[in-house]
């Protein structure tokens, strides 16, 4: 909307309107173990909040992300976080949120056209290693299943760097999905170095 303001992009393992590339090329099996699809939890945890029992989900929360890659976090923080993810308004947004991405969403009518953006693009992704380790732990997937997946998602986020000219690519060396927590000082440069110099990147 403000295409003026704007002198870099930075994508943290953003979701692509091809997301629905999931469903189409791993086998049942497969989708159900990579872990792509979280919509039956966040849909459980929705009915545990909504009941009026989302303090019982603290035990669980504080096993799994954000907790999962920073331990941290202050009291307070910490307090702040558990509160968030025990009400029914959370699961209901990610619930939307799901829906705006899964086939048939609207997602699916955004074109990634090659060419369009005439700015620094860069797209910071997690580890491949990292990734297909939690997959497997988290799915109960073979290295195998692990791999094809991993691909998959790599190559479905690297269609963004065909965007602009001046894109970039690089991998958080430390870090799973949430790449803010674990691996903070690759943002922090990304920044600093788009600021000082937009033109030259």
């Amino acid at each position: 909307m403000f295409p003026e303001k704007v002198q870099s992009i930075i994508l943290l393992d953003p979701v692509s309107p091809d997301n629905g590339r999931f469903r189409k090329e791993l086998s049942k099996q497969e989708f159900r173990k990579s872990g792509v699809d979280k919509s039956l939890n966040i849909k459980i945890c929705n009915i545990i909040c909504s009941l009026g029992f989302g303090r019982l989900l603290r035990p669980l929360l504080k096993k799994s992300p954000p907790f999962y890659y920073y331990n941290k976090f202050s009291k307070g923080a910490e307090e702040y976080i558990l509160n968030h993810l025990t009400q029914k308004k959370t699961y209901k947004t990610s619930i939307e949120e799901y829906s705006f991405i899964e086939n048939g969403g609207k997602l699916k009518n955004m074109e990634l056209i090659p060419g369009t953006i005439h700015i620094p693009l860069f797209l910071i992704c997690h580890m491949p290693e990292i990734m297909k380790k939690e997959i497997e732990y988290y799915g109960n997937a073979d290295n195998l299943t692990s791999t094809k997946v991993e691909n998959l998602w790599v190559e479905i986020m690297k269609e963004y760097l065909k965007l602009s000219k001046k894109s970039d690519f690089m991998q958080a060396r430390n870090s799973g999905h949430f790449i803010h927590l674990s691996d903070p000082e690759i943002i922090w440069n990304v920044i600093k170095s788009a600021a000082s110099a937009p033109d030259n990147l």
